[in-house]
């Protein structure tokens, strides 16, 4: 809704508004007989329950389910960063794109990234299009172009950790360990503090057979984030199978105390020696 009209609309509504008020008052205070099978209380709770809806109507964001444009920018300001600062109106339609993204509408997520791309002139509005493009191509199985995605990205000098992490997944997913490793080892060279890319190298590693590689990653991961989940479950899972029980008691103990219940341990232990079978 353009500005103009609701100025014009909030105008309509308050003299509506306050004719109806005055026509209440005035059965009520000079003629009683004026609409008698008129309750005063009904319409004065019908006169706040419009106005309600009226006031949400005119502050609502262009948003997805109820979520606000200003609540994704929030969430996602470690990507976003300073990027669209020069730009609101791509700001906008850019978060349009984040927002689809979080609901799952994926297609509708990249035709709008796609349409927006040309208009990035800076390499970080660039970095934010593409990086969610590839997360919509990845959530929605097209692993092949989220990977080409990520390839130019780095390909272009825009990629960060957090590329080079995803990508080393993607390949993982693939069966290719070794080009994992080496993108994953790319991560951590630069961002040291990358908690997520040694989980994917110590999965990598675990994946490999290299139960020793992958307990030190999986370590490393949690020298950083102390309480991430799938290195903990890792660790209990690696422990297990090499019938170290004080060590697996130790992991078992700390995934409990961060939600996991003993149920859900033993089912992921089952679940990979049900895969190694």
């Amino acid at each position: 809704m353009k500005k103009v009209m609701k100025i014009i609309f909030c105008f309509a509504y308050a003299l509506g508004l306050i004719f109806f008020i005055g026509l209440l008052l005035y059965r009520r205070f000079v003629n009683k007989g004026l609409f008698p099978s008129l309750d005063d209380r009904h319409a004065i709770t019908l006169c706040v329950a419009f106005t309600v809806a009226f006031i949400k109507l005119l502050t609502r964001s262009s948003c997805v389910k109820g979520r606000s444009l200003g609540y994704y920018k929030n969430f996602y300001k470690d990507i976003i960063k300073d990027s669209f600062e020069d730009n609101k109106k791509l700001l906008k339609k850019f978060l349009q794109a984040v927002s689809l993204y979080n609901v799952n509408k994926y297609q509708k997520s990249i035709l709008h990234l796609n349409s927006i791309l040309p208009e990035c002139r800076r390499m970080n509005e660039k970095y934010c299009v593409k990086l969610f493009l590839a997360l919509n191509y990845s959530d929605s199985g097209d692993s092949d172009s989220a990977m080409k995605m990520y390839e130019d990205m780095i390909d272009e000098y825009i990629a960060d950790s957090t590329v080079f992490s995803n990508l080393m997944l993607l390949y993982k997913d693939k069966g290719d360990f070794e080009k994992a490793d080496e993108i994953g080892k790319k991560a951590i060279s630069y961002d040291p503090q990358n908690y997520i890319a040694y989980n994917n190298l110590a999965s990598s590693s675990f994946h490999k057979g290299d139960y020793d590689q992958a307990a030190e990653y999986a370590k490393k991961c949690l020298e950083i984030q102390n309480d991430f989940l799938p290195s903990i479950k890792l660790l209990f899972i690696i422990y297990s199978l090499n019938e170290d029980s004080e060590q697996a008691g130790f992991y078992e103990k700390k995934a409990i105390a961060n939600g996991v219940s003993k149920k859900d341990l033993q089912a992921a232990l089952d679940c990979f020696l049900g895969e190694s079978e």
